[in-house]
């Protein structure tokens, strides 16, 4: 007889910690589709806003390294292998709207500037490889392309949203950073001069 007591409040105990379960999972879905629409749309101003002045010299310090697969071919690229050049990196992905409508200026960009010691290196996030390469076609993009399927190279960078560029002088040395697009005249005329004040080392 003091059996179905016991019973009883064992259901109703376990009903509660039923529902924190269910309550917890609801919460970490929401937190983790923040923290995806933070990196799918950069800052609401970040479109529009000019990128900041690159870093005199004495004030850069040295970017985080870069290993990871290409996206061209069975190599891996790796920020050393471009030392003495001025380095673009730039994050994008498949799926980013503003990755898009930049990738044209990026390339055209990368076009003036590719015979004057510069470089640049897509680097795609929360992405598949073979969108990733889609995208890479579709807007005819030529430069070095690179996959970080694990977000470490996002993380040591501190990237929260996309696209974003840093820029690295040929001593690897980070110069600027800019969470937003490059698009149109003004738009490119920024980015070489940003990769201008990158090519002072002194």
């Amino acid at each position: 007889m003091r059996e179905e007591p016991a019973r009883g409040l064992g259901r109703e105990a376990a009903s509660p910690a039923r529902a924190i379960l269910v309550l917890s999972g609801v919460l970490l879905a929401v937190a983790a589709g923040i923290v995806a629409y933070s990196l799918t749309v950069p800052p609401r101003d970040a479109a529009v806003v000019a990128p900041a002045p690159g870093l005199a010299p004495a004030a850069r310090v040295a970017a985080p390294g870069v290993e990871l697969p290409s996206l061209r071919g069975p190599e891996r690229i790796t920020l050393g292998q471009f030392r003495g050049q001025v380095v673009v990196l730039n994050f994008f992905a498949s799926w980013c709207g503003p990755c898009a409508l930049e990738a044209a200026d990026l390339e055209r960009t990368w076009q003036e500037v590719r015979d004057r010691g510069a470089v640049f290196l897509g680097v795609a996030v929360q992405d598949t490889v073979p969108e990733a390469r889609a995208f890479l076609a579709t807007h005819r993009i030529t430069y070095p392309a690179a996959f970080d399927e694990r977000g470490e190279v996002l993380a040591r960078y501190r990237v929260t949203g996309i696209p974003t560029t840093v820029v690295i002088d040929p001593e690897g040395r980070v110069v600027a950073r800019h969470a937003g697009i490059f698009v149109g005249d003004e738009g490119r005329a920024a980015l070489r001069a940003l990769i201008e004040t990158a090519r002072r080392t002194r």
